[in-house]
């Protein structure tokens, strides 16, 4: 079922004992609406986008068990998701973009066991994670982009064993990496862009045995590189542009030589400045 171009639509299931027909369910274009769902009956998919007014999803604060793929975009008042997920057992995936009011998310975020795949994108007034983390279950995909209010990522990244890429980028406020690091056991994808990362990356890179990609662009306060250097086994593709600080290390001789052996099995490395 899709809801679209309804200028004056305000909210949706008044009546208690009114449930959707369909498993799928979209609004789009709907710039009144508010509140589309008065209590939490919802389909197993929900996409919403370019309803300007709506502020919240439900009445209850709660988002139904049977919810499988949440999605935002372009709601510009929406503040908050819901209060909580109430230990839905089902959602896999959650995308948000372009949610200029958004400032929190769901405190019981690392309850939802099935959620393989979160893209946050766009959301300038976000401030942090919740307090408890993110899934760690099943998440393989973690996307954070241009969330320029976001102080730090979740402090139980290093417990994220399913995790596979994560890309971070356009996030100025971000001020380092977790204290434990990043997960150690499957991920492949690494990308960090246009962040004012403090001097380090995490001292546990040379520990993420699986990493194949590394891209690390226009990091200008990143003066030096992990301790115990980067990842062999499976790198095959090092990106480093437009990092100003680390030219210097490369313009070092022998750091360069002692630089390639660290990594002597990636067939791709590219180090590039910013053209004068």
């Amino acid at each position: 079922m899709m809801i679209k171009n309804c200028n004056t639509l305000r909210t949706l299931m008044q009546e208690e004992n009114n449930s959707l027909p369909s498993s799928t369910f979209g609004i789009e274009v709907c710039p009144s609406t508010t509140s589309p769902f008065s209590k939490s009956e919802l389909p197993a998919t929900l996409e919403i986008e370019k309803c300007h007014n709506l502020e919240n999803l439900t009445s209850s604060g709660y988002l139904p068990k049977a919810l499988k793929y949440l999605s935002f975009i372009s709601c510009s008042k929406l503040e908050s998701v819901a209060e909580r997920f109430h230990d839905n057992t089902c959602l896999e995936e959650i995308v948000i973009r372009y949610c200029e009011s958004l400032q929190h998310l769901p405190e019981d975020m690392q309850k939802l066991d099935h959620v393989e795949r979160i893209s946050i994108n766009g959301c300038p007034s976000l401030v942090s994670f919740p307090g408890g983390g993110l899934p760690w279950m099943n998440l393989t995909e973690l996307k954070i982009e241009a969330c320029r209010k976001i102080e730090a990522l979740p402090h139980n990244m290093h417990q994220l064993n399913h995790l596979k890429h994560v890309v971070i980028s356009s996030c100025s406020s971000l001020g380092s990496f977790p204290a434990g690091g990043l997960p150690s056991t499957n991920l492949t994808n690494l990308q960090v862009r246009f962040c004012e990362i403090p001097e380090d990356l995490p001292n546990n890179m040379h520990q993420l045995s699986h990493l194949q990609l590394i891209e690390i662009w226009d990091c200008s306060s990143l003066v030096s590189f992990p301790a115990g250097g980067f990842p062999s086994t499976y790198l095959t593709e090092l990106q480093i542009l437009d990092c100003e600080k680390l030219e210097a290390l490369f313009l070092n001789f022998l750091f360069f030589f002692h630089f390639v052996s660290l990594i002597h099995k990636a067939v791709y490395v590219r180090f590039e400045a910013k053209p004068i």
